[in-house]
């Protein structure tokens, strides 16, 4: 048997014995539910050092001379944090995809100079930057290509 609820607003799927009831506190702290909640927390710690950083950028914007170091800042403060580990947000769902894409979106604006209510499709294609979700289904095709070129070269004579 199967039973299944919602523990701080994330959906816990657990096999029962033979009748159905709601897991004890122990179990839904375990397991499934903690890895979800530590997906979580790593995702709003991304979110909120991705959101500071491009708010210490914006700060510093008027002191730096061009628009060259306003793109390099950003890529090694923002771009970092967006791409390091990236591939385990590839089964997040659409509405985490979209928050991440927001980031990003600020960041191009941020770096083009554009007000918030331009575009940013036009904006990302003129600075070659793949949104989101493309970047994450892109690092993880490199990742699973990278592990096949590597276990061809293992078993190869």
């Amino acid at each position: 048997m199967w039973a299944y609820g919602r523990f701080r607003g994330v959906l816990w799927v657990k096999k029962t014995g033979d009748s159905v009831g709601m897991p004890s506190a122990f179990s839904v702290g375990t397991g499934w539910v903690s890895q979800v909640m530590m997906m979580r927390t790593h995702f709003k710690h991304v979110l909120s050092s991705c959101f500071s950083a491009l708010g210490q950028i914006k700060s510093t914007n008027r002191s730096l001379p061009a628009h060259a170091h306003t793109a390099t800042l950003v890529t090694a403060l923002v771009h970092s944090r967006l791409d390091y580990c990236n591939v385990v947000f590839a089964g997040l769902p659409n509405c985490d995809i979209q928050r991440l894409q927001c980031v990003l979106n600020t960041a191009v604006r941020l770096v083009a100079g554009a007000s918030r209510w331009d575009h940013v499709t036009r904006l990302l294609r003129d600075h070659h930057w793949l949104p989101v979700k493309q970047r994450i289904e892109y690092k993880l095709c490199m990742t699973v290509h990278r592990c096949l070129v590597e276990f061809r070269a293992l078993t190869s004579p």
